[in-house]
């Protein structure tokens, strides 16, 4: 959630948006995103493919694209990277960005050799809308703050529907914030700059001046403005994975809704995804998770609450799996930002996709913003040199709408008699230029579709390391063979083995006509770390020779080996 002034509007969930005239330019609607991706296909069909992984509540598809190199084997048996974004409505700059890599991905997949040979090893999964409802709702000229699906909601639960959303009191187009002087003030003004807000430090003794309010009346009569606009459910906060009941936007109950339960149906059919990137305000790349705190073990004999703590569901990374995030850190601060975003949600959004991804299926799970505001050289400061408390991030956004010329990015406070509140003034951000410029840059494609290159070379490789067959007696063979993974990701990662969620990697031998003396027919091999995790299989069979047999290896996340080979008289 944002901590700029919109978040903190009359204790409501608000979820940013804007009219038509503050969409970026490049962002399109519903209707031509569709015409894009079908023509993109079409024209690229030897690489790409383009499926509905399932209907919104509106009746759109939800589009994916599958890219990989065909000529090089299955693409459904390849490690698969999955990039999605817009699960929050406003969030257009990252399907916008989708469209752009996907564009670019195809037009350089046998021109590129960098591109070219991750397409041969691996398949890509680029889903631009995961909430294409909401977005259209807002390229289509909404004016309120919108982020959700479009499933009318009763936020108030007061058994009525969606019936006190926000007005456009000044008739400027967009949904801003009233600020009211008042009793029960929260805010005050910025020290650096008077049109900036930001909570009151009363523990210091500063006392707040302004109450902030989304721009609008109480039309309900139930003394609260706009806490029941239209629609909807936040679909990043309707997975089941601390799934945050009956907060504000989680929906009636995890996995209420059909975008929901698409990319988790289409995930768990598609058990070859090693990773799932998402661009979303949340960053954990540049700042990697935290390790979870080893729990000590309870019983409800000892206490009760203890005990329930200690079995709710894990909120930090597996210590194990530290070293993967903090390469990936790495990589992205090298190639495309080495500092954290200003306008990044600084908590973790519970119900997520990106915890969903990492705690319950089990595989590396990022999340982090397309785009940054351009930082200035420093940052203004507060009193006694401190960074102003929650507004540090408000200033960088504003001086970079000053100069980048943005016209709406930040609306003037103006004088407004209100029918509930009296005198209020009206302003603040356009909540969409947070995240949305009005143009991508095209080296920033570059850079991240670069990232996106670098981490798949990280996903975990079974390679054969070494093979034999002995003849141990007549018609008696010893079969050995040594894999090993040469990828810097683990085969699986240790929450996947905690959660259960990835099928082990397995070593089968088959053969037209042999008997078993020794060993397991499908023997299930165990993790393999990154950097050359290796395990041995062995086998002991009875065959005559000029035995055509088959060794296949199949792990989930890094690919099938298939080694035929004949039994000889003379090994």
């Amino acid at each position: 959630m944002k901590k700029l002034l919109l978040i903190t509007v009359a204790g409501l969930f608000l979820c940013s948006g804007v009219t038509r005239g503050s969409v970026p330019e490049n962002a399109p609607d519903y209707r031509e995103m569709t015409r894009r991706l079908k023509q993109l296909v079409k024209t690229h069909e030897n690489y790409a493919t383009l499926e509905s992984i399932g209907k919104t509540g509106e009746g759109r598809d939800i589009w994916l694209v599958r890219i990989s190199d065909p000529g090089t084997g299955d693409p459904g048996g390849k490690s698969a990277l999955l990039v999605c974004s817009t699960i929050n409505a406003d969030y257009l700059v990252g399907g916008t960005a989708i469209i752009a890599l996907t564009e670019r991905i195809l037009a350089r997949a046998v021109t590129d050799t960098a591109i070219a040979g991750m397409l041969k090893k691996h398949t890509l999964y680029l889903l631009p809308r995961l909430n294409p409802d909401g977005s259209d709702y807002l390229i289509n000229g909404a004016v309120a703050p919108y982020s959700s699906n479009r499933v009318p909601f009763d936020d108030d639960h007061d058994g009525l529907v969606d019936e006190d959303g926000p007005e456009d009191l000044d008739n400027n187009g967009l949904i801003t914030v009233m600020r009211v002087k008042r009793w029960d003030a929260t805010h005050v003004a910025t020290s650096g700059d008077k049109r900036l807000l930001r909570e009151a430090d009363t523990q210091n003794g500063e006392t707040p001046v302004y109450r902030l309010y989304s721009e609008g009346i109480d039309n309900d009569g139930d003394g609260t403005i706009n806490e029941d606009g239209p629609g909807g459910v936040c679909i990043d906060r309707n997975f089941p994975h601390a799934y945050p009941y009956y907060q504000p936007g989680a929906g009636p109950y995890m996995t209420s809704e059909p975008e929901t339960r698409a990319i988790i149906d289409f995930l768990s059919t598609r058990k070859h995804v090693a990773a799932v990137l998402v661009y979303a305000p949340f960053d954990n790349i540049i700042q990697p998770p935290e390790p979870e705190r080893k729990r000590q073990a309870e019983t409800p004999a000892n206490d009760i609450r203890r005990f329930m703590r200690a079995r709710s569901a894990p909120a930090g990374l597996d210590p194990a799996d530290l070293s993967v995030y903090t390469k990936i850190s790495s990589l992205y601060k090298d190639l495309v930002y080495a500092r954290p975003p200003a306008q990044a949600v600084p908590e973790k959004p519970a119900g997520s996709l990106t915890q969903w991804a990492y705690y319950q299926y089990g595989v590396v799970s990022l999340s982090s913003p397309f785009w940054q505001i351009p930082s200035p050289a420093e940052e203004d400061k507060g009193p006694r040199g401190k960074k102003e408390k929650n507004g540090g991030s408000e200033e960088t956004l504003l001086r970079w709408i000053e100069s980048a010329h943005i016209t709406n990015g930040f609306v003037p406070w103006k004088p407004y008699t209100h029918p509930e509140l009296g005198e209020v003034e009206i302003g603040g951000f356009n909540p969409l230029v947070t995240w949305n410029p009005p143009q991508l840059p095209d080296s920033l494609i570059d850079k991240q579709l670069g990232f996106i290159v670098r981490v798949t070379d990280l996903f975990p490789e079974l390679v054969l390391e070494t093979f034999s067959v002995t003849r141990e007696a007549d018609r008696v063979y010893r079969i050995e063979a040594v894999v090993k993974n040469r990828g810097f990701f683990p085969t699986v990662l240790a929450q996947g083995a905690t959660a259960g969620s990835v099928t082990p990697t397995r070593a089968t031998l088959t053969g037209t006509d042999f008997t078993l003396l020794e060993g397991q027919m499908h023997q299930f091999l165990p993790p393999l770390s990154g950097s050359g995790g290796a395990v041995k299989a062995a086998w002991l069979i009875h065959a005559g020779a000029g035995t055509k047999m088959t060794l296949t290896v199949v792990s989930e996340k890094a690919g099938t080996i298939r080694h035929p080979f004949t039994l000889s008289a003379q090994e």
